[in-house]
């Protein structure tokens, strides 16, 4: 079932999400969907969320909810017509509420990736190096040190017995033109079986990359489009893995809200500990500032002028 939470504007512009079984619905509605309303209501953008499977599970071709993505086009076309762009999401996103209008700055003759492993503004071994430090030794001594978090895209690709992908993306966000792309993603999705076999036990993150870079032109959107929450706190709040912080729910808030304001779209990924951390109460609704304002603000021509020496009171 498709379920319209904004109506498809004069725009033709929806973000959509799947949200299959009751667990993953009921953290959307709690912790993001009021978030996200507010985001697309400010830059005119539908809002849909799908909470049933696509595709019949005794189908040879069913596979879990993530691949389904992949058949969204054909679904929204016929669910509504006008409906003419779409970014998908997962649930586990939070939006600024402030980013600019993914569409604009989406290319939309292409499929529109945010790169996992290029043009990031941190060094990539490095963040990767304290999160397998730091869950070792403050989340559970068994967490390998060396481990599938380091493979690099070759190392990937070969794991899958596929040919050499030039990028790879996170496929939990992704835009596209339903008239441009949407049999061919479909078309994509029936390749595999159910039984396919993949590094994220089942999960379409390689198949989907190597899919999309075979049959498409890729336009590659800034990181800020899909910041990865896994990566930035490693990168810039390393102290939350500390024992004395990770139940220090105030520090925590304040961090992703930070995070949040510097990025567009930010994308708690994976499993472990740091994924879960955007399930707090009310974490959204408080910026501590008029986000209106500020929006107003930061689009307003600045005609710098000196105005004499001003002290702090």
């Amino acid at each position: 079932m498709i379920k319209e939470i904004i109506p498809t504007g004069k725009t033709g512009n929806v973000i959509v999400t799947i949200a299959i079984g009751q667990k993953y619905l009921n953290q959307w509605e709690n912790y993001a969907k009021e978030n996200w309303i507010s985001y697309c209501n400010k830059r005119e953008i539908g809002l849909l969320i799908v909470t049933e499977d696509l595709i019949l599970k005794e189908n040879e071709f069913w596979k879990i909810p993530n691949w389904q993505k992949m058949l969204l086009g054909t679904a929204l076309k016929e669910f509504n017509p006008s409906i003419k762009n779409v970014c998908y999401l997962d649930t586990d996103f939070l939006i600024n509420v402030n980013a600019p209008c993914v569409f604009k700055n989406s290319d939309l003759n292409k499929i529109n990736l945010v790169s996992l492993f290029n043009h990031l503004p941190f060094n990539l071994n490095l963040v990767k190096k304290r999160i397998a430090y730091f869950r070792h030794h403050y989340y559970n001594p068994n967490y390998p040190l060396d481990s599938s978090l380091f493979m690099n895209i070759k190392e990937v690709c070969d794991y899958h017995n596929k040919d050499l992908l030039y990028d790879m993306s996170c496929s939990g966000f992704f835009v596209f033109n339903i008239e441009k792309h949407a049999v061919k993603l479909e078309n994509c999705f029936f390749n595999y079986k159910k039984d396919v076999k993949s590094i994220t036990n089942g999960g379409d993150q390689f198949h989907f990359n190597y899919e999309v870079m075979n049959n498409f032109e890729v336009n590659w959107l800034d990181y800020k489009y899909q910041a990865i929450w896994l990566y930035e706190m490693a990168a810039y709040y390393p102290y939350l893995y500390l024992k004395d912080n990770q139940n220090n729910f105030d520090w925590i808030s304040k961090c992703i809200q930070t995070s949040l304001t510097n990025n567009y779209f930010l994308h708690f990924a994976g499993s472990w500990n740091e994924s879960h951390m955007w399930l707090l109460d009310k974490l959204m609704n408080d910026y501590g500032y008029d986000t209106d304002e500020f929006d107003a603000y930061l689009n307003k021509q600045i005609t710098p002028k000196p105005v004499g020496s001003i002290k702090p009171q």
